[in-house]
């Protein structure tokens, strides 16, 4: 069979065909992209910084409930994450910044600017149902011995503290 680049064109077959098909396609739907005016490009750098810092904070509770540690950040991280739960809730599981990006100016979604749209709008339930698991893991975790959320560490109830502690009162 001769190979796709000695056929005449329109008459290549197999894989290479469809591929080639299928990139005229989607690059012909493309419509070039509006500009963006400098008020929509601070909205989305700052939206897109606190949707990280959502996400960092979703990681740390994992981290938490994996490995068992505390620490005074988890406590804010927690209530973090509960306000921003509470937030979505009741504006009826969308973000609550998206009518103000909305008044900027801004229309696209910032979900939809990193994902396709179908995983665009389940993001938010799907990271909600991930921070939950999370904190019933920590919760778990919790009640299962170890440590309380931000207890202080008294020297006396660890012995290597409690040398460390008794070495630098003797100095």
């Amino acid at each position: 069979m001769p190979s796709p680049r000695t056929l005449p064109r329109g008459k290549a077959r197999g894989a290479h065909s469809a591929v080639r098909g299928y990139l005229q396609r989607t690059s012909r739907r493309r419509r070039p992209e509006p500009r963006l005016s400098p008020p929509v490009i601070a909205w989305r750098t700052g939206h897109a910084l606190i949707a990280i810092g959502f996400l960092a904070s979703i990681g740390y509770v994992w981290w938490c409930a994996i490995t068992g540690h505390r620490s005074p950040w988890l406590r804010r991280v927690i209530g973090a994450l509960a306000a921003e739960g509470a937030l979505v809730a009741a504006n009826h599981g969308d973000c609550p910044l998206g009518p103000l990006g909305d008044r900027i100016g801004d229309e696209v979604p910032l979900f939809e600017i990193v994902l396709p749209p179908r995983a665009a709008k389940v993001a938010i339930p799907v990271l909600g149902a991930i921070t939950g698991a999370g904190l019933v893991a920590l919760a778990i975790r919790s009640r299962s011995g170890t440590e309380q959320l931000s207890a202080p560490l008294d020297p006396m109830e660890h012995p290597a503290l409690h040398d460390e502690v008794a070495g630098l009162e003797e100095q």
